[in-house]
């Protein structure tokens, strides 16, 4: 689940879908952690990538 899950927020540019991901994830800190960390270095990959 937690695979898939990372998957989706790699590709979510919105906060809103980041929340609702949030959410979806919230069964353990540390996969909400894992996930939102992952979502964010795929972020400042893209700012560097343009």
């Amino acid at each position: 689940m937690l695979v898939l899950l990372v998957e989706i927020i790699l590709d979510c540019a919105t906060p809103q879908a980041r929340l609702f991901y949030y959410f979806l994830a919230k069964e353990t800190q540390l996969q909400v952690l894992r996930a939102y960390r992952c979502y964010e270095q795929a972020n400042n990959l893209k700012m560097l990538l343009g």
